[in-house]
């Protein structure tokens, strides 16, 4: 296991709460809330994106190139408090859902919620 969170030091930069590698298969990343935010699913893009990037320098694999490159399967997980608000019910939310009120596009982004 490796850990992939993404740094933010003295800068208002992009970075998530918490990011890791399992067995060069899946990561996860992890997002703690105070109060909810469909912007969550917004940062998560952001986070993979810029993962899969380090990820593909790290390893020199060419995303121009004819052979497909190998990138572990993400999972991502928010955490925040029992009194949330009204998505406290739901078990994961989509960024279909919650921006385009489900209408079906070429991105999608889930995650798994957790309460605390």
């Amino acid at each position: 296991m490796s850990d992939i969170t993404i740094e933010n030091i003295l800068t208002n930069a992009l970075y998530n709460d918490l990011g890791f590698r399992v067995r060069n298969k899946l990561i996860i990343l992890v997002e703690a809330q105070s109060t909810w935010t469909m912007n969550i699913l917004l940062r998560f893009g952001m986070y993979i994106f810029k993962t899969y990037k380090d990820i593909l320098e790290n390893t020199k694999q060419n995303v121009y190139g004819k052979k497909k490159v190998v990138l572990p399967r993400p999972e991502f997980y928010v955490v925040y408090p029992k009194k949330a608000g009204k998505h406290r019910k739901y078990q994961s939310i989509s960024l279909a859902e919650e921006l385009w009120n489900g209408e079906k596009t070429s991105l999608e982004i889930t995650a798994k919620k957790s309460t605390v």
